[in-house]
């Protein structure tokens, strides 16, 4: 994921994925064991939002299984 952030400084980089590979990224990102209980939950169509940092080559997760967009009104 590095590579292709680092392919596109500036841009906004739009990323689409089924909830196993999201949640292995995020347990890399929050330095989580493979089966350690997780202190997140990843809900269908739920979004999730990291940033990377080019200067220290970081991950950050901004926003993780947000579902407020699903919500009725």
């Amino acid at each position: 994921f590095a590579e292709l952030a680092n392919r596109h400084p500036q841009e906004r980089v739009v990323v689409v994925s089924h909830g196993g590979l999201l949640s292995a990224f995020l347990r890399y990102l929050l330095d989580l064991a493979p089966l350690e209980p997780t202190p997140y939950r990843l809900h269908n169509a739920s979004l999730s939002q990291v940033r990377f940092d080019h200067a220290t080559q970081r991950w950050q997760a901004m926003l993780v299984g947000d579902t407020t967009h699903l919500a009725v009104p």
